[in-house]
């Protein structure tokens, strides 16, 4: 069952998402399709707006005051990265995990990611380790003030440019654009795991790995240990996970529609 936890979001799934969604405010210059993509990836990653629930384009416009093109536009970016199904004649839904391809993410960030950080090692200008050093500063912090929606995406922000900087001072900033944008799924299982109480913020994996940055001296091996645990800390909280919410997860995308269940861990 659900560990306690302030924050528990009611089931909402299957209907208007214009209904629940929170309102952020908008950003000075923020264009209307960069603020409806950035509202309503808030508030699906936070589940103001689970999975299955309908997005109707109008309603949102009508919501936000805003003409259906930028809510077009931004539903179409949320369809590429995963977190909406849009189908032909048909209603576009809030995508469900598909346990598969969050596999699939993983893989691909355990396999790149050591070989990215393996080159700094000890290698690192003072500049980077400087905003690596404030980035798991923030985090720290950030962890230690509360349990809020708002704490968790803040903390997962900062867990994000952790990694860019690290890709940046590797010059591969481009290749974690693509990592990013992949890794959708993965992202979306973290953050459940976090609102529901069975995964807690801690900044101690990225402390250690920035220590490893800083010093050098470790082995490849060591390094790709390191950086596996931290990738794969959700699956210490899989199973449970997934069989208390199996309507958030599918086992073969949206075309099969099949509840998922437990996986046996590799």
């Amino acid at each position: 069952m659900p560990k306690n936890n302030p924050y528990i979001a009611s089931p909402r799934g299957g209907i208007d998402a214009a209904e629940c969604m929170t309102i952020l405010p908008r950003r000075s210059g923020e264009s209307g399709s960069a603020y409806v993509y950035r509202l309503l990836e808030y508030n699906i990653l936070m589940l103001y707006v689970q999975p299955g629930s309908i997005i109707r384009e109008n309603s949102i416009a009508q919501r936000l005051d805003l003409s259906r093109t930028p809510v077009h536009e931004a539903v179409g970016l949320l369809r590429d990265r995963r977190l909406v199904d849009v189908a032909a004649q048909s209603a576009t839904h809030v995508s469900c995990i598909d346990v598969s391809i969050l596999r699939q993410c993983t893989f691909l960030r355990r396999a790149l990611e050591p070989l990215v950080f393996s080159q700094l090692q000890g290698n690192m200008s003072e500049a980077d380790l400087r905003l690596l050093a404030d980035n798991v500063s923030e985090q720290r912090r950030t962890a230690a003030s509360g349990n809020s929606a708002e704490v968790f995406n803040r903390f997962l922000d900062l867990d994000n440019e952790f990694h860019r900087i690290v890709f940046a001072a590797a010059d591969k900033a481009y290749v974690w654009e693509l990592v990013q944008k992949s890794s959708t799924p993965y992202e979306r299982f973290r953050t459940i795991g976090l609102l529901y109480g069975y995964d807690v913020l801690d900044a101690h994996d990225h402390a250690e790995i920035y220590d490893v940055l800083a010093s050098g001296g470790h082995s490849d091996e060591e390094l790709t240990a390191l950086i596996s645990r931290h990738l794969n800390g959700y699956m210490s909280f899989y199973d449970e996970l997934v069989a208390d919410f199996p309507q958030y997860f599918v086992l073969h995308g949206p075309e099969g529609s099949k509840p998922a269940v437990p996986l046996p861990r590799r």
